[in-house]
């Protein structure tokens, strides 16, 4: 179907469908390989609802933003428009739609675009292009969602998508040789002694180099503008072009929630019931107000009316007014700069949908605040104004002063519960910056693949290794460390983070090993719940090369044996090396634990043990003091409940006891005699 639509041959369209033929178009680190052909880094969009329904049809929409006015250079040396294309990751058990069940609106949306997937048995992964990017710099996907009822593996559950789209040629072949769409640098340093035009264009670039006598001819293709002139002198790697590329890839993700129906229709099934209890409860108080209680009855019930309204004013109405106040505020304070609108944004701009149920939405902590004030409001009115029914006010105990401490402290543990958890796996009311990360960012290597990105970025735009790492903020790379980790220290480790590992000094780099034969070797990280693990060292796919064996005896694998050796990039040894074996197993070592730091351990007598962060504290605490008052409210709600039986009230106490009562002694269950 690429090969209909732009009478290019497969192979020069995707890498992903070239030489190489990878599995999975999505490398362990996040990135897409794409990305390994078009070298610059651009945007990329992509817009899905927040949640869709089992086996319904949905779109997905990937914007690919470039300048419609620029050009690019083509394999022929001439200038041309830009291509687009993009490549789409979705959940195990998304796939594209079928034809009959897009709808003739999505349709038209879509235009000619035929879509491919990735391979015959990974339909989750969509392609499409490369196509005219003045037509297409807007591609709408039509995605079939699964059914958790048909497909077992698939479950109601969040999934991420992931995205890449491309705009404009790659600068590398599927072969590896280079395209005429990048810069092309002087593989000598000298003089250029000679420049050559070619007569399909190009140029032959001959570089004599005075010290060793000889000369060096280079061949730049159609395209490239030349930067030197015949005479001048250059140095080695030096740029002999300018860079001609204009385009680039991007990739970006998002997430999406497969939505149970029973959830949805139990939410609007909960929210009618309570529409539905409060009318009947304004019907029975009319009920009860036509009907004259007894005179005790009328006592009580004026006594529990008397302190209900002076409480309900205390508590009710202020603890509403409070819960609004506290909402304007988070509107006001939490409010999305934007140059048109300086102040705030208005309270109808924040997450009001769906989308404010994400604990990383920080317009949902506003709404969330003005929806529970207001209620809150409405509440303390309704109880000033509307007594219960008789039957609620025995049934749930009202005239017993130990209801309103077991209802009060479920309040309490229900907010305790809250926080704990949003504290423990992360929101934006609790950033890193204050709290530390979360123990899923490194599980899931989340600092790791933004450095990664940041470096492939750099290199992408012709920095060295050295370059791109060194601009690497000291502060994500600590981020990237397993001691700020809040699982990774007991809870019954006293004291602060600092009294573990020590004070951090600075980073010492990123250190990146090399077996003999010139493999990148990565070392394995430590899982969460180790103390000690395994120093293995894996290439990039994932075989192992090279170990720190327990039993050298008998180890294969071993630094020595492979001549494993050690280079840092960025920090304090930004481009040291060492191949002394020791010294490469211990940055090793070091490197389980993600970046390497220099620690001082001297100065707080620190024990090398690590301690949990302000975030596992945090979350222990208030998930103790939840229990607590959870088991608190069940306590004192069935001492209400069953005040009586508490009391020893035995609810046969009235009936007669005398001997032979029973055909059983003490068996009530036994039929009694006739007295």
């Amino acid at each position: 179907m690429i090969y209909i639509l732009t009478q290019t041959s497969i192979s020069s369209a995707y890498r992903i469908f070239a030489q190489q033929g990878y599995e999975n178009p999505r490398e362990a680190t996040g990135r897409i390989v794409c990305a390994n052909c078009h070298l610059a880094n651009k945007p990329v969009e992509i817009e899905v609802p927040q949640a869709v329904l089992p086996d319904t049809v949905f779109e997905a929409v990937v914007r690919i933003p470039y300048d419609m006015q620029l050009k690019q250079v083509l394999a022929n040396g001439k200038k041309g428009g830009l291509n687009v294309g993009a490549v789409l990751i979705l959940p195990e058990g998304f796939e594209l739609a079928p034809p009959d069940r897009i709808s003739p609106e999505m349709k038209e949306r879509i235009g000619n675009l035929s879509f491919q997937s990735y391979r015959p048995n990974k339909k989750n992964i969509l392609v499409v292009g490369p196509v005219p990017g003045k037509k297409y710099s807007e591609i709408t996907f039509p995605i079939l969602s699964p059914d958790p009822a048909t497909t077992k593996d698939v479950h109601f559950l969040k999934y991420p998508i992931y995205v890449g789209g491309n705009r404009g040629r790659g600068q590398i072949y599927p072969d590896g040789s280079k395209s005429n769409n990048k810069v092309y640098n002087a593989t000598a340093a000298g003089i250029v002694s000679k420049i050559i035009r070619k007569e399909k264009g190009g140029y032959e670039i001959t570089i004599t180099d005075a010290s060793e006598g000889r000369q060096v001819v280079d061949i730049i293709p159609p395209g490239p503008e030349l930067l030197v002139s015949e005479g001048e002198s250059i140095k080695f790697d030096q740029p002999l072009t300018s860079n001609p590329n204009v385009g680039g890839f991007g990739q970006g993700d998002a997430e999406i929630v497969l939505q149970d129906p029973l959830r949805v229709q139990g939410l609007l099934f909960f929210l009618a019931s309570v529409i539905l209890a409060q009318i009947f409860l304004v019907l029975k108080k009319k009920q009860f107000e036509k009907k004259k209680p007894p005179f005790i009855l009328r006592i009580a019930w004026g006594v529990f009316k008397a302190s209900g309204k002076a409480s309900g004013k205390a508590s009710g109405k202020d603890s509403a007014l409070v819960a609004g106040w506290a909402g304007s505020m988070a509107l006001y304070e939490l409010a999305v700069f934007d140059p048109s609108d300086p102040v705030l944004d208005p309270m109808w701009r924040q997450a009001w949908g769906v989308e404010g149920f994400d604990p990383f939405v920080p317009g949902g902590i506003a709404s969330h605040h003005i929806a529970a004030g207001t209620l809150g409001i409405l509440a303390g009115l309704f109880h000033l104004s509307v007594r219960p029914p008789q039957r609620l006010y025995k049934g749930l105990r009202m005239g017993n002063i130990e209801t309103v401490l077991s209802s009060s402290i479920a309040a309490v543990f229900f907010a305790a519960f809250v926080v704990a958890g949003t504290m423990w796996y992360g929101s934006a009311t609790t950033p890193i910056e204050l709290f530390g990360p979360t123990r899923y960012q490194w599980d899931q290597g989340y600092f790791q693949q933004e450095i990664y990105r940041r470096v492939s970025a750099g290199l992408a735009e012709n920095q060295s290794l050295s370059e791109a790492w060194s601009k690497i903020p000291e502060k994500l790379a600590f981020y990237d460390y397993i001691g700020n980790n809040p699982a990774k220290g007991g809870l019954f480790r006293a004291g602060s983070m600092d009294n573990g590992d020590g004070i951090a000094v600075g980073w010492l780099g990123h250190p990146i090993f090399r077996d003999k034969e010139g493999r990148e070797l990565f070392v394995r990280r430590m899982p969460t719940f180790f103390e000690t693990f395994p120093v293995v060292l894996v290439d990039g796919d994932g075989i192992v090369r090279a170990d720190v064996p327990f039993r050298r005896a008998e180890s294969k694998y071993s630094v020595e044996q492979v001549g494993v050796t050690v280079e840092f990039y960025g920090g304090e040894l930004n481009g040291v090396s060492y191949s002394d074996p020791a010294t490469v197993k211990k940055y090793a070592r070091r490197a389980q634990l993600g970046e390497i730091f220099e620690l001082d351990r001297a100065t707080l007598k620190s024990d090398g043990v690590f301690r949990s962060s302000p975030r596992g504290w945090f979350t222990f605490g208030h998930a103790s003091f939840a229990l607590l008052f959870f088991f608190g409210h069940i306590w004192h709600g069935a001492r209400t409940l069953f005040r009586d039986v508490f009391a020893g009230i035995d609810p046969d106490l009235d009936a007669q006891v005398e001997f032979g009562a029973f055909q059983k002694l003490g068996d009530p269950t036994t039929k009694r005699q006739a007295a």
